[in-house]
């Protein structure tokens, strides 16, 4: 999806107005299979629940371009690098997680340096005053949006197309505001560069929305994070194959250190007193689940 999302911004470098069509989507694509398999009716807190998921969604967007804007690519790798950190702190002070193994914490703090050693490396940092105070209130409110997505699970218990439609469709009205200014300007970029790309990505979205509310079932929002700056980081692994401007053999090294490091996380441990069975389940933790159903059939 981000290769894609690569491509496509590539021809069309209109990230807002790129946002909102995929939303639409989104909530488009998915509305007939939720009326078919029926909608759980939802009360009006309900449905203000899943309004916060999509507002947290949208500004969190505007706040990743707006630092992105005042920043450069390298500082918001570094900041990213830090959000499992961040949410593991978020969930540990609400008193979701009890404390982390040793195995765990190394496997943390050598994902963050490793993507900050490739940030330096590749691309350099460069950071205002206006900017630092940006990138922080964006992986602020990052982490809040995982936190609050893994508590949005347990508290409504609805199907994951159903989220996908909720998420995507209340997250609309606060994006296309922020994106009117991108939208003339797209469509006109698409009829000249054609849809195909567009239609593609928006089709992948549908996908990577309700793999992304099927995840947060099975894991805490720490691993959930982690998992996202893994898959960035691989991304980038691939896009070096494609791109020469992504560093020397240290930023190379540094990514795969960044992805070993992330495969040894085990998990927080959970209060039982609210927490589900597998919510504190790590990637080596599904790692060895997988193992052990493989091997039982």
């Amino acid at each position: 999806m981000l290769l894609g999302n690569k491509a496509v911004l590539t021809l069309f470098p209109f990230p807002l107005a790129l946002t909102c069509v995929q939303l639409f989507s989104a909530a488009l694509l998915v509305l007939p299979f939720v009326l078919h398999s029926g909608r759980k009716k939802l009360s009006w807190r309900e449905l203000g629940c899943y309004a916060f998921e999509g507002a947290l969604f949208s500004i969190s967007i505007f706040a990743g371009l707006k630092s992105l804007g005042l920043t450069n690519i390298g500082t918001v790798i570094i900041a990213r690098s830090c959000l499992p950190l961040v949410v593991y702190a978020g969930e540990y002070l609400q008193g979701k997680a009890s404390g982390l193994s040793l195995r765990s914490c190394a496997s943390l703090i050598c994902v963050t340096c490793f993507g900050t050693l490739y940030a330096l490396d590749a691309k350099g940092i460069r950071v205002t005053a206006s900017g630092l105070i940006w990138v922080t209130f964006w992986i602020l409110l990052v982490a809040v949006q995982m936190i609050y997505g893994k508590w949005l699970v347990g508290a409504v218990q609805i199907t994951n197309t159903e989220r996908v439609l909720y998420s995507n469709s209340l997250g609309l009205p606060l994006l296309a505001p922020l994106a009117s200014g991108e939208l003339a300007s797209f469509c006109e970029a698409v009829k000249i560069g054609g849809p195909n790309l567009v239609i593609i990505s928006c089709f992948i979205g549908v996908l990577i929305g309700y793999t992304s509310w099927r995840l947060r079932e099975l894991i805490s929002a720490t691993t959930f994070s982690l998992v996202g700056v893994i898959n960035k980081m691989l991304t980038v692994c691939i896009a070096v194959a494609f791109y020469r401007d992504e560093g020397s053999w240290i930023s190379f090294v540094s990514l795969i250190g960044c992805l070993i490091s992330g495969l040894f996380y085990e998990g927080a441990g959970v209060k039982p007193s609210n927490s589900k069975k597998n919510i504190g389940l790590g990637l080596a933790d599904i790692r060895e689940g997988s193992r052990a159903q493989i091997s039982e059939i």
